[in-house]
């Protein structure tokens, strides 16, 4: 992984705004590279300290994190910022 990419990744996640989310794939895609969504993934997780990693959520809006408690804090920080999450773990947009 090349510090580019990493710093591009650092840069997307960090430029997302409270009330905003972004997949995992679409900051690959930003990034350079659309086929590292899972990098992005490890990115975010070593830097959660000082990432707004709450974010950043699997394709369509899926709350993708399997841990109970960091899935439960996720979904917590997203509704405070006026996010709506379905009971089946998706963020509801004005479409659904």
């Amino acid at each position: 992984m090349t510090s580019d990419f990493k710093q591009a990744v650092i840069n997307i996640v960090s430029n997302t705004k409270p009330g905003e989310w972004i997949s995992y794939g679409d900051v690959a895609v930003l990034a350079g590279r659309p086929r590292a969504a899972r990098a992005v993934s490890g990115i975010i997780k070593r830097q959660q300290e000082t990432l707004p990693w709450h974010r950043v959520v699997g394709k369509g809006g899926h709350i993708s994190i399997k841990d109970p408690d960091l899935r439960r804090k996720q979904i917590q920080k997203l509704q405070r910022e006026g996010q709506i999450i379905s009971e089946t773990g998706h963020i509801k947009t004005k479409e659904t």
